[in-house]
């Protein structure tokens, strides 16, 4: 009769445990649940702004290139020891946004968007170079105007004007 006694009185403890258990693990679902709400949540909430930011920096570089007399620019610098100067402003038509990219390998900076938009621009600011310029001048501005030695092994330079005319320069040393 003990043993039943106890047998019994061990099920009730084992069922009360295990149902203690439960709302625990319930309450730490719940839990977790309105956890990853909040984080979702939190997280839709960032895109939002950085979309918003986005937007702002879209519209400050699209006001700055407007002032220019160029849509687009390239200019790709190979020097010795495998070391290139690569930098971009470019125009999407199809949505209208600007992007940028600068892989300055001589000084170890690789910047994209508005970061290199902003390294980039000051030196489109200072170039006066339109279909008329002659190579030597052209290449002579863009060395100047983004601090580039004058020892490069090629130098490719496109620019957009703002009324659809395409020019380049080329050399090789």
């Amino acid at each position: 009769m003990k043993k039943i006694t106890a047998l019994i009185a061990a099920s009730l403890i084992a069922v009360g445990l295990s149902g203690c258990g439960s709302a625990d693990d319930e309450n730490t679902t719940e839990n977790k649940n309105t956890a990853d709400s909040t984080t979702e949540s939190n997280s839709n909430d960032k895109p939002k702004e950085n979309t918003s930011a986005e937007a702002n920096s879209q519209k400050e570089m699209k006001d700055k290139m407007d002032k220019l007399s160029y849509s687009e620019y390239e200019v790709e610098a190979n020097y010795s020891g495998n070391k290139d100067y690569e930098a971009e402003i470019e125009h999407d038509d199809s949505t209208g946004d600007i992007t940028s990219s600068l892989k300055d390998e001589l000084n170890n900076i690789k910047l994209q968007g508005e970061e290199s938009f902003n390294k980039v621009y000051p030196g489109l600011e200072k170039l006066d170079i339109d279909g008329t310029t002659e190579k030597n001048d052209a290449i002579s501005q863009v060395l100047k105007a983004f601090d580039l030695p004058k020892d490069y092994e090629k130098i490719e330079i496109s620019l957009n004007t703002a009324d659809g005319k395409k020019i380049e320069f080329e050399d090789r040393k």
